[in-house]
């Protein structure tokens, strides 16, 4: 009998991070609730096929149909830390100290430092806790027992419960600073590129934000506010900063789609439909008109959340 000859097998394999819904605390300033959720999504490995949505739009139609398609790993609440609360409604923090009596300077830094890394637990928190937990249920995720279980998108660092986008990463990241978006115009942008932890004053108009919004990877915005990254930089919210690329199911032709809006279900469905299709552009605003059309070069279709 004769002797089979050797053979050699390629063999590779490859993992994926976890597709995540993090439900933002809406609020009265509910588009910085959704900026905070995205600076805290930004950092997470995985970052570029999650999405952010506002407490109270997870309930629309449109949106219920489109979250059914995205099938998410994991649907958790964004709690922010007492630090984040009070950048968005300055005062909190002073007005807890002035509820403490602390006659000691050193005990109070020590106190403040302390209450400012701790989550914080109001109202709005439990509501999205609340509309997390309905939404996993409906779309039966978080329930398989061999799967590690993500219950929140806590802002400490020291969170491990997911892969940190920065241990994995091989170039410079850089975002949008989390204090220039405070308008539904650059949070149009900043969800296509990611938030960064950085402070930068300065003015953006409107039509600004607009313009790199529509023009997503292309537009020169992202390296003015980080002149000094280099030109091998990406995006935190690019597919490349975490050594991923995108899956596509079957042949789809190109095509633009831009959602027309200002509420947060605007917002919602604009991140969940950028997940399901080749561009997908949200323009906010009164600036909106015929004369945004030649930012598309592509076909485009209109897809209004109302």
């Amino acid at each position: 009998m004769s002797e089979q000859p050797l053979t050699f097998l390629p063999l590779s394999y490859a993992a994926r991070p976890p597709r995540l819904v993090v439900v933002a605390p809406q609020g009265d300033d509910w588009v910085r609730w959704a900026a905070a959720a995205l600076a805290r999504l930004s950092k997470v490995w995985g970052c570029s096929g999650s999405v952010v949505l506002p407490a109270e739009a997870i309930e629309h139609p449109a949106l219920q149909r489109c979250l059914a398609r995205l099938q998410s790993d994991h649907v958790v609440p964004y709690v922010p830390s007492w630090d984040t609360a009070d950048e968005i409604t300055p005062g909190l923090i002073e007005g807890l100290l002035a509820r403490h009596v602390i006659p000691d300077e050193a005990a109070r830094e020590e106190f403040e430092r302390s209450v400012r890394k701790e989550s914080w637990n109001a109202p709005v928190v439990a509501e999205a806790e609340a509309a997390a937990t309905a939404l996993r249920s409906r779309l039966a995720v978080n329930q398989r027992e061999d799967f590690l279980h993500v219950h929140h998108l806590f802002d400490a660092d020291d969170d491990h419960s997911l892969t940190p986008l920065a241990s994995v990463a091989t170039a410079p990241l850089i975002g949008v600073p989390k204090s220039l978006v405070t308008t539904a115009a650059s949070l149009a942008y900043a969800m296509h590129v990611g938030v960064q932890e950085t402070l930068l004053e300065g003015l953006v108009e409107s039509r600004q934000w607009l313009e790199a919004a529509a023009r997503r990877d292309e537009s020169p915005l992202l390296g003015d506010f980080h002149p000094a990254a280099g030109p091998d930089a990406l995006a935190m919210m690019s597919h490349q900063a975490g050594l991923c690329v995108q899956v596509r199911r079957g042949y789809q032709p190109a095509q633009a789609t831009m959602v027309l809006g200002d509420r947060p279900e605007d917002f919602a469905l604009a991140q969940v439909l950028r997940q399901l299709h080749d561009s997908v552009v949200w323009l906010p605003g009164d600036e909106v008109s015929l004369a945004s059309f030649w930012l598309f070069d592509r076909g485009h279709r209109i897809v209004p959340s109302r």
